[in-house]
């Protein structure tokens, strides 16, 4: 689901996920993900991590991801598009 305000700051995307994989393609700048419930993975071009909730990860401009839920899991990205 994505939160698009009128402003251009930033918009959020909220993911939830129930014992799935999602893929989310680059943005153009950079962004914010916060774990607010679950467990999973967030993997990206050459690493994987563990992630739970309360966890906050800085993803670079330009780098996709990919989340994989153990369960449910909902997360919250906040991007700018350059």
């Amino acid at each position: 689901m994505l939160y698009d305000p009128p402003i251009e700051e930033f918009s959020v995307v909220r993911t939830d996920l129930n014992a799935a994989e999602e893929h989310m393609d680059p943005v153009d700048g950079p962004s914010i993900l916060i774990v607010t419930s679950g467990n999973g993975t967030l993997r990206n071009v050459d690493k994987e991590f563990e992630i739970k909730m309360g966890s906050v990860w800085f993803i670079g401009a330009g780098e996709g991801i990919t989340l994989k839920s153990q369960g449910e899991m909902v997360t919250h990205r906040a991007f700018v598009e350059a």
